[in-house]
């Protein structure tokens, strides 16, 4: 038994992590641990919630580690009270060892593609998956679970958000669908038609009224209107926003380029394209270029339901943020685990509503 301050640390050893070093995870029974040290043979301490928030990368998160109070490293060898400085090489080339060690490599994630494909057809009846190899090599995997398929169809808006996230808003009430996705090599023409093609040809089918929201990726003006020719495709605002402000230099309130997009009258419309003729007659060519009857409320051919941005799509991708890091095995597994949570969440709130009524 050791002491630290006024209270004793008794516990055993779990694991010794590496041997030349000589650190081991140590099982407390003590709250207090949470506020202890951590060891190591050379008489080396560190402040223990320092060394949690850097455990916490290894799982994808902090709130991810499994009972982290219990634990906390302490030297096989001898305790010694002393300060620890690492260079950020050290830190990162440990993060990576202990990442691979916990999830396996990038190269041999890509290896277990197949392995898990199949694992996951296997444990999820309905799923939609698609996977293309060539060769050895992975280049595009898709799959939508049949709970996302079945609800969309039969109980939401036909309205959808489109988006493409770099691997590396919240959703509150739970209320976004996470309808399909997919791993491919690079954001293109050839990809956005092949997410389309199996999405309009396996999944969504032909909706009256259904709706589109996206940003002006030339992939997807080009692959919405060839895979879902009756949708109608919205463009995002904000996207919109953003890329008129680096289009111009001429300086034209935002707000304005927002009241001419959201007008619910032709009067109205026409009032602040005039006056952002006034301010600048770039920004008013700008936007005269793009067509109208995509993104302007009172232009729009069918109801958009108040969704004129992808921020819906934006509220998945922090949902996976941290997700987006991970080995692509390990990536895919974090959304299955993800979309099954919401799916069983909403499915209390449903169950407790019928209960209400009864």
């Amino acid at each position: 038994m050791q002491r630290s301050g006024d209270r004793s640390i008794r516990g055993k050893v779990l694991q010794i992590l590496h041997p030349a070093l000589q650190w081991a995870i140590w099982e407390g029974r003590n709250d207090a641990l949470l506020h202890g040290s951590i060891v190591s043979a050379h008489g080396i301490w560190e402040n223990a919630k320092a060394f949690i928030a850097a455990w916490g990368c290894f799982y994808g998160g902090a709130s991810s580690i499994p009972v982290l109070q219990d634990f906390i490293l302490i030297s096989t060898q001898g305790l010694f009270w002393s300060h620890i400085v690492l260079d950020y090489k050290q830190v990162w080339g440990a993060k990576e060892k202990a990442l691979a060690e916990l999830r396996g490599s990038w190269e041999g994630s890509f290896s277990d593609i197949p392995a898990y494909y199949k694992e996951l057809e296997r444990t999820n009846p309905g799923v939609y998956t698609v996977l293309e190899m060539r060769g050895t090599i992975f280049p595009r995997f898709m799959w939508s679970f049949s709970q996302s398929i079945t609800v969309f169809k039969y109980t939401c808006r036909p309205i959808i958000g489109v988006d493409g996230t770099h691997l590396k808003g919240a959703d509150g009430e739970d209320e976004i669908l996470p309808l399909a996705f997919a791993v491919v090599e690079v954001e293109c023409n050839a990809t956005w038609e092949w997410f389309f093609h199996e999405s309009s040809t396996h999944i969504i089918g032909p909706i009256p009224g259904l709706v589109i929201n996206s940003d002006r990726h030339p992939g997807l003006l080009h692959s919405i209107p060839l895979h879902f020719p009756d949708a109608y495709h919205g463009f995002c605002l904000r996207h919109m926003s953003e890329n008129l402000k680096k289009a111009c230099e001429d300086h034209v309130s935002e707000s304005l380029f927002w009241t001419l997009a959201r007008a619910f009258s032709p009067m109205k419309f026409d009032e602040v394209m005039r006056n952002i003729r006034l301010q600048s007659e770039d920004v008013y060519k700008w936007i005269n270029n793009v067509p109208k009857e995509h993104w302007a409320r009172v232009h729009f051919p069918v109801n958009r339901y108040e969704l004129d941005t992808t921020n819906i799509c934006e509220s998945v991708n922090a949902l996976l943020l941290e997700a987006r890091s991970l080995s692509i095995v390990s990536l895919i597994e974090a959304v299955r685990t993800r979309s099954l949570i919401k799916f069983y969440k909403r499915f209390q709130k449903i169950r407790k509503k019928q209960q209400d009524f009864k």
